[in-house]
């Protein structure tokens, strides 16, 4: 077997469906599976995907307590049961936007043995907020500026695309488990560590640290965002701010400049820039608070 499909589920009835016809239509003339593995949903999700598994064939139901549920060691459980040669991790409110992203992510593994990991970029659903489209942009727009004419950063130290520095050491790391392409065989030797957050980028270190290569492709494409409110935004970010500071000791860019940037070179009318320029305010009043939190958590 080619591909085995990861898909980790709560509460995920609103796009699954839509999630698991693309994903057959996507992977037709490969040899694949798709496991999903949910964590007690409440909602219509599982009755969902039981539906699809009436015209879609080659789909697993996993079924874990949501208690057991952790970013790291679910997706170990998938590299566990899957067959595949690669294993394709997708969030389950995810849509991969081309056509021929499986064949993208085979050509990236054939630039040699040591590629072990292919990622892509999220671009936001339309409906989101605008400042989690503003942060999407700015998130990817540095990978996008160091990418080659086919949308591709080939990240290795061998030949680095960039100096390995404290500054860019979030551009070597990132990785992101959106929607992403591993050689099991790596997995099963490096699995991701139990972790309520961040274990993409913490593997992403893993891979640099071990030598071996990732790939970002831009080609590969999802539509991904959130509509967090600023309680939950408040909650995502400490742990993200926690996890880059505190552990892997990133700097932290807040990336203010970049959406100013982004909101005045737009074709949004005046009125619409103003309001999007004061919808800035109250989250980063959020991420200073974060960051004073988290500072001082480090000096205790």
């Amino acid at each position: 077997m080619l591909f085995s499909i990861i898909i980790p589920i709560y509460n995920g009835e609103r796009v699954i469906t839509r999630l698991l016809e693309k994903l057959d239509r996507l992977t037709r003339g490969f040899t694949r599976e798709i496991i999903v593995i949910d964590s007690e949903s409440k909602d219509g999700t599982l009755e969902k995907v039981e539906k699809v598994q009436k015209y879609v064939a080659g789909i697993k139901i996993v079924n874990i307590l949501k208690k057991k549920f952790n970013h790291g060691t679910t997706r170990n459980l998938g590299a566990k049961l899957a067959k595949g040669k690669f294993i394709t991790f997708v969030s389950h409110d995810a849509l991969p936007r081309n056509q021929k992203t499986f064949s993208y992510f085979l050509k990236d593994f054939e630039i040699g043995e040591k590629v072990v990991a292919v990622f892509t970029k999220e671009v936001p659903y339309k409906n989101s907020p605008f400042f989690q489209r503003a942060e999407a942009y700015c998130r990817y727009q540095t990978f996008d500026r160091h990418s080659d004419s086919n949308g591709l950063i080939i990240q290795n130290t061998t030949i680095p695309f960039v100096p390995l520095t404290k500054e860019n050491k979030l551009l070597w790391w990132g990785l992101s488990n959106v929607f992403s392409c591993y050689r099991r065989s790596f997995l099963l030797k490096n699995p991701f560590q139990k972790v309520d957050y961040g274990e993409d980028l913490i593997m992403g270190k893993k891979i640099i640290d071990l030598g071996y290569t990732k790939v970002y492709d831009a080609k590969c494409a999802v539509t991904h965002s959130h509509h967090y409110n600023l309680l939950e935004y408040y909650m995502r970010q400490k742990k993200d701010l926690y996890l880059r500071v505190n552990k892997l000791k990133l700097g932290s860019s807040l990336g203010l400049l970049c959406k100013i940037k982004h909101i005045f070179r737009s074709k949004y009318s005046i009125g619409q820039k103003a309001l999007y320029f004061c919808e800035l305010i109250p989250y980063y009043l959020v991420k200073a608070l974060i960051f004073v939190e988290v500072k001082l958590a480090v000096i205790e």
